[in-house]
């Protein structure tokens, strides 16, 4: 999938589809696909989570100001910067994504988990070290 040395990898539970970063870009591998597709999203697997509902569809937290931190992902990996993140879903199976929450606080997230009937993301705050829940909005299913 990748040569970088830059690889990070989350799969679904299926291993039909692979979100992984590869340099600058992120990527998604799908069982089947043609091509690899990527995202125009700095989405970093370890600020990720695949549905588990839907297949196909991704939960990220994804930094706010994207081409800094493009430029500084690997100092944000040795946990020397923080992020300022907003939520999104994004559903590789049309190649759309949409905003969940736009944070008005300070939010840089790491370890993020959807709940079994996917009606709120659990994530960690890094700054704080806190779990914060966030209901995903219904209408994102639709």
């Amino acid at each position: 999938m990748g040569a970088s040395s830059n690889f990070f990898a989350l799969s679904d539970k299926l291993v039909e589809h692979i979100l992984y970063t590869d340099g600058s870009r992120s990527k998604i591998w799908s069982r089947g696909a043609t091509s690899t597709q990527i995202l125009n999203l700095a989405a970093l697997p370890e600020k990720c989570a695949w549905s588990s509902l839907l297949k196909g569809v991704l939960y990220c937290a994804t930094p706010r100001n994207q081409g800094e931190f493009l430029l500084q992902r690997d100092v944000w990996l040795r946990g020397e910067t923080s992020t300022r993140d907003d939520l999104w879903w994004i559903d590789t199976r049309n190649g759309t994504a949409d905003v969940l929450a736009e944070l008005s606080y300070t939010f840089d997230a790491s370890t993020l988990v959807v709940s079994p009937n996917e009606n709120t993301l659990i994530l960690k705050n890094r700054l704080t070290g806190g779990i914060v829940r966030i209901p995903i909005p219904q209408e994102s299913y639709d």
